[in-house]
C-alpha cells in the first residue's frame, strides 16, 4: 500500500479519537463542581440539598438530630461535658464544604472560647484570624440577626482573633498589624450590605480597643 495513503488514514483515525475522548480538564471541573454539592455520611456521598439555606436561619436545634454533625459539636452546643483535646478538629469545620452546617459550626466554635486554653487557644486564634480574613463577608453576615449572634458574640470573636495577635506581636514595631488586618477586612467587604458594613465597623472598633490595651504591655 502506498505510504502516503497509510499516513492519511492514520491522521483520520487520530482525529476521530480526539473527538470522542473527554477533556481531562473538563472532567476535573465536573468532579470539583459535584464535590461542592456533597458531604459524606459513613463514607458515602450525600447530596447537600440544603446548601442554599440562608445564614439568617438560626434554628440550631435542628442539627442535634442530624447524623452528619459530630458528637463533640453537639456536646458543646448542648453544654454537655466535653474536652478541649477532642474539639481541635472542629476548627476546620468553619470552612466545611457543606454550607448548610457552616452556621452551626460557627456557633459551636464561638462557644468553645469560654473554655479555650493552652494548645487549643493557639489553634483557635490562628484559625479564627484566618477565617475572618478569608471569609469576611460570610463572617459579618452571621450577625444579620441578633437572634442568631449577638454583639457579645462579636466581642468573643475579637477575643478569639486577639489570641493569635497576642502571640505574634512582640514589640512596638508590630503596632500596625491590626490596621493592616482591618484594611484587608474592609476591602473584602466593599460589596457588603450597609448592615454588614456596620457590623464590621463595630468589630474593627472593638479590635482596636483590645489591641491598644495589649500594646501597653508589650
Amino acid at each position: 500500500m502506498n505510504w502516503k495513503i497509510i499516513f492519511i488514514m492514520l491522521i483520520g483515525l487520530t482525529a476521530c479519537k480526539n473527538k470522542t475522548e473527554k477533556s481531562p480538564i473538563k472532567e476535573v471541573e465536573k468532579i470539583i463542581s459535584l464535590d461542592s454539592l456533597y458531604s459524606e455520611v459513613n463514607n458515602k456521598p450525600v447530596l447537600n440539598t440544603e446548601s442554599t439555606t440562608k445564614i439568617t436561619d438560626c434554628n440550631f436545634d435542628k442539627f442535634i438530630s442530624d447524623n452528619r454533625i459530630s458528637k463533640i459539636a453537639k456536646d458543646i452546643y448542648l453544654d454537655n461535658n466535653w474536652k478541649l483535646d477532642n474539639a481541635m478538629g472542629l476548627l476546620d469545620s468553619l470552612t466545611t464544604k457543606n454550607k448548610y452546617s457552616r452556621p452551626f459550626y460557627f456557633k459551636v466554635v464561638t462557644l468553645t472560647y469560654q473554655k479555650s486554653d493552652g494548645a487549643f487557644s493557639e489553634g483557635l486564634g490562628y484559625e479564627g484570624k484566618k477565617y475572618v480574613k478569608n471569609n469576611t463577608k460570610e463572617f459579618v453576615s452571621y450577625f444579620n440577626s441578633e437572634k442568631c449572634f449577638t454583639e457579645d458574640d462579636l466581642t468573643i470573636w475579637v477575643n478569639i482573633i486577639m489570641l493569635e495577635f497576642s502571640l505574634i506581636a512582640n514589640n512596638e514595631f508590630d503596632k500596625n498589624l491590626i490596621e493592616n488586618y482591618i484594611e484587608i477586612l474592609n476591602k473584602n467587604c466593599l460589596d457588603c450590605t450597609e448592615n454588614q458594613k456596620k457590623t464590621l465597623k463595630k468589630f474593627n472598633s472593638i479590635l482596636r480597643v483590645k489591641w491598644n490595651e495589649l500594646l501597653k504591655h508589650i
